[in-house]
């Protein structure tokens, strides 16, 4: 995806069907948090966000998704 396209509080899926929701886009870095495929279900909690640079972000997802989305 493009950089550009990638917005806070939505969802977006990688190619191993995890989706992975913005929390917010400061200074360049995403701060996202994290759910899963099949083997490990659930978000990963408030405190427990990632952050990666919005370039390998975008690079990362495929498209964007539902917050509910299942392979």
């Amino acid at each position: 995806m493009k950089a550009s396209d990638i917005q806070v509080g939505e969802c977006y899926r990688t190619a191993g069907n995890w989706v992975r929701q913005v929390d917010s886009i400061e200074e360049g870095k995403v701060r996202y948090r994290s759910r899963g495929a099949q083997d490990q279900p659930g978000w990963t909690s408030s405190g427990m966000v990632q952050f990666q640079r919005l370039s390998l972000f975008a690079f990362d997802v495929i498209e964007a998704v539902p917050a509910n989305w299942e392979p």
